[in-house]
């Protein structure tokens, strides 16, 4: 999982876009809600956006304990001082909670 917590920093936006979504498949919301955490906002926002969709891509194995984990873990970043990150925590709870 480590390598592609790593990728999610990388330059390349493709890249980025294949490790959130492997780390979708893999179903690993702790490491994508520990990434919320970095000082990276870019990584931050791939974090936000990857974990809004955890609902829609893990149907079968997402359990609403999950969903109201990613929940808290992305509301902590309603205050964050970019507006991008705000307005996709927005999004992301959005999705979450439908």
């Amino acid at each position: 999982i480590e390598p592609l917590i790593n990728a999610l920093q990388d330059s390349d936006e493709l890249a980025q876009n294949k490790a959130a979504f492997s780390l979708l498949q893999l179903n690993a919301v702790d490491a994508l809600i520990e990434v919320l955490k970095s000082d990276v906002p870019d990584v931050r926002l791939k974090a936000v956006k990857t974990l809004g969709l955890i609902k829609s891509y893990q149907k079968k194995y997402c359990s609403q304990d999950v969903v109201n984990q990613v929940i808290e873990a992305i509301s902590i970043l309603s205050e964050d001082p970019l507006r991008s990150i705000r307005e996709a925590v927005e999004e992301s709870l959005n999705q979450l909670r439908r």
